[in-house]
């Protein structure tokens, strides 16, 4: 899988001791530092050191015992124009709180007044009603404050007290039924009862409304009478023609029993008495056998069949072991879409046709997804095209952007790609950064005018760009190439690095832009070669000074951080391309300690990726080829894509495969084996542009259109 990195960071605080001083001679009144003055101006405290009042004299110590002193608050004295001081815990001289303070008066209130050594208790008197305070203010009833005791004529009757009678106050008080003046109705004292309905009670109205103690009374009916709805315990039907005669109930009518599979039911005879009917045999039809449960005749079924019509009559007619409508269980459907469905011993099974698969899981649907033309199961279960269609199991290129002039650097987050557009040849003055939702949508402009920018990256915040510049007429050389940063939702962008001659490449960690720069070039014999002053770089994310990491390099071109940090930063490989049409070029290595060493040599080298064992790059000659970083031994590289024809600019990985350019877009895996292509050049030209990859799907840019491309992996 490709290489992660872990970023530790220390910390140390170094505490800082600051000795203070703050020193005033012993009596200063003036606070001018100078020896203790006496009333007469003299200097004569010096040296004095005993606490005697009326001396004039203050020494270290006595603020608290000698009155020559000034006055402290907190100081532990009472001093003049004080009433306590809050240096003294307890006693007279103590400064009150809310529990010294209290004088347990129910009618007045604790209040302090003042503050500090000013603070004070006064007690005014409470004037107010106000219930659960404790006090009764004089003049208050029970009825006003709930805090006075309960009397005569203050509007209840209850607490014990001798008030006479209390009907007509209202409300039905302790010892009333009822009270005729009462809000509630149903607190009105009756005047008639009405029949509750029990004809073997007597409804009589007792007590009086005057006195409200009116109540409706439901006399038991005990004596034997005839036509009065009551048979009283004791009497018969031979003494009230209310009562029933003797019957020997055995069961209640409309109960059913079971005896063995038949069902028997009680019925009510012509003399009024209950009795058990004749059995009646439950009835069963084909692979069942009969039974009664509670009273209710059922059937059940033998193993392997089921009653899935809910008649009995017919018995258990279905065969679930085999039947693919009911498998296993009644209504349980074995699909039979796209395929050919099977119940064995109760369990669907299908087998699907070419090119349909099960994908759902679910057995009713049966092979529900044709992987032919299935965009969401394209080829195989599961593979999602994200918006292109399926074309004979293959999904296809969605274009998310088109309108670029020349696009060449490409990256992306979680929700947008980010594209450099070199802009029209040869000048270049037109180019631009430009941002595309990974869903497409509208492309968006975030900086315009860039002369010929080429790669970018971006870390959560910033996007980062090398620009090469324009063509220098004074030496004919792209000399003042340039990093720059930019807020990915726009604005000014910054530059952190100048003077780059052919500024190409970039990668990123946590706090650094590591670049490359292919240096000046000469003409001789109708042919450019580079002249071997090519360099790599280091500037912080933040800006500042520049770091050389690598000089007398050969067009250095593609950059990838390849390990583990050390004391000089993390393990950088790059690509030196040599010089054009020059067989010269290798992949270069600087381990973290600064060592710079050769991993392999190799002619014309394009693009270069790492996974933190291999670095994999590709060749001018149309190949890609795998090395181990770490070659003490000098394996020779492994070749995973032969030669194709053409240059493979542009290459990029993922965890399983390697992605390339040639013409269209191609996978190969990383450790070896068939090179697929993705796609067609009639479907997705491609072009001279960047790749790159997420969980989910292959961007890449088509300088051939000026078109941004998403292929579903």
């Amino acid at each position: 899988m490709p290489f992660h990195r872990i970023f530790l960071c220390a910390s140390v605080l170094v505490p800082t001791l600051v000795a203070c001083t703050n020193r005033q001679s012993l009596g200063d009144r003036t606070g001018d530092g100078a020896p203790a003055d006496r009333p007469d101006g003299g200097s004569e405290c010096t040296g004095v050191t005993s606490c005697t009042p009326g001396d004039g004299c203050c020494p270290t110590g006595c603020s608290t015992v000698d009155l020559d002193c000034s006055p402290t608050c907190g100081n532990a004295r009472l001093d003049p124009g004080e009433s306590c001081d809050t240096g003294i815990a307890s006693g007279e001289q103590a400064c009150p709180t809310a529990v010294t303070c209290a004088d347990d008066i129910a009618c007045s209130a604790d209040t302090i007044t003042g503050s500090a050594c000013t603070a004070r208790c006064i007690h005014p008197p409470i004037v107010t009603n106000t219930a659960g305070d404790g006090c009764c203010v004089a003049g208050a009833t029970h009825a006003m404050d709930s805090d006075c005791p309960m009397a005569c004529g203050d509007g209840r009757c209850d607490g014990g007290v001798d008030c006479g009678s209390c009907c007509g106050n209202h409300a039905v008080d302790p010892g009333e039924q009822c009270d005729n003046s009462a809000a509630d109705p149903a607190a009105v004292c009756p005047t008639m009862c009405a029949d509750d309905g029990n004809g073997c009670t007597a409804e009589r109205l007792i007590g009086s409304a005057e006195s409200c103690d009116a109540r409706c009374d439901a006399t038991p009916i005990t004596t034997c009478a005839n036509s009065d709805r009551c048979c009283p315990a004791g009497c018969t039907a031979d003494t009230d023609n209310d009562c029933s005669p003797p019957c020997l109930d055995t069961c209640t009518a409309g109960m059913a029993r079971c005896s063995g599979n038949s069902v028997e039911t009680c019925t009510r005879a012509a003399s009024g008495c209950t009795e058990w009917g004749p059995p009646v045999a439950c009835s069963f039809g084909a692979d069942s056998f009969p039974m009664c449960v509670s009273g209710v005749c059922s059937i059940g079924c033998n193993t392997g069949f089921e009653n899935c019509d809910g008649r009995d009559t017919n018995g258990c007619e279905v065969h679930t072991a085999i039947d693919i409508a009911n498998c296993g269980s009644c209504g349980r459907n074995c699909g039979t879409a796209g395929g050919t469905a099977r119940c064995d011993s109760g369990s669907c099974s299908i087998t699907c046709t070419t090119d349909r698969a099960d994908c759902d899981g679910v057995n009713a649907t049966g092979c529900e997804s044709n992987l032919l033309t299935d965009s969401h199961n394209c080829g195989r279960c599961g593979h999602d095209c994200l918006g292109g269609s399926c074309n004979a199991g293959r999904c296809r290129a969605v274009t998310i952007a088109t309108g670029l002039v020349a696009p060449i650097g490409i990256t992306l987050d979680a929700s947008y790609v980010y594209v450099t557009d070199q802009g029209s040849y040869p000048e270049r003055t037109n180019g631009a950064i430009v941002r595309i939702p990974k869903a497409g949508g509208a492309m968006t402009t975030l900086a315009s005018g860039v002369v010929w920018p080429h790669s970018i990256e971006c870390d959560d915040t910033y996007l980062f760009y090398t620009v090469v510049g324009a063509l220098s007429s004074v030496t004919n050389n792209y000399s003042d190439g340039s990093v720059w940063r930019l807020n990915k939702s726009g604005g000014a962008p910054t530059r952190l690095d100048s003077g780059i001659a052919y500024a190409w490449d970039l990668v990123l960690d946590e706090t650094n832009v590591y670049w490359t720069g292919g240096g000046t070039f000469r003409e001789s014999g109708g042919v450019s070669y580079y002249n071997y002053d090519g360099v790599v770089g280091r500037v912080a994310k933040t800006g500042g000074s520049t770091t050389l990491l690598a000089s007398g390099q050969a067009e250095p071109v593609a950059i990838v951080l390849t390990g583990w940090y050390g004391t000089d930063g993390p393990e950088l490989a790059w690509a030196n391309r040599g010089a054009f049409y020059n067989t010269a070029g290798n992949i270069q290595e600087r381990d973290s300690l600064g060592y710079l060493m050769t991993i392999v040599s190799e002619p014309f080298p394009r693009d270069l990726r790492s996974d933190g064992t291999y670095v994999y790059y590709s060749l001018s000659a149309g190949t890609v080829r795998r090395s181990l970083l770490y070659n003490p031994v000098h394996d020779p590289p492994t070749v995973l894509v032969p030669a194709m024809g053409g240059a493979i600019d542009f290459i990029t990985i993922d965890d399983t495969h390697l992605y390339f350019a040639n013409a269209t877009l191609y996978r190969v895996p990383l450790a070896g084996g068939t090179v697929e292509e993705l796609t067609t050049y009639t479907e997705a030209p491609i072009g001279y542009g960047g790749i790159v990859t997420d969980d989910s799907a292959i961007y890449w840019l088509s300088e051939h259109n000026g078109s941004v491309m998403r292929l579903a992996k």
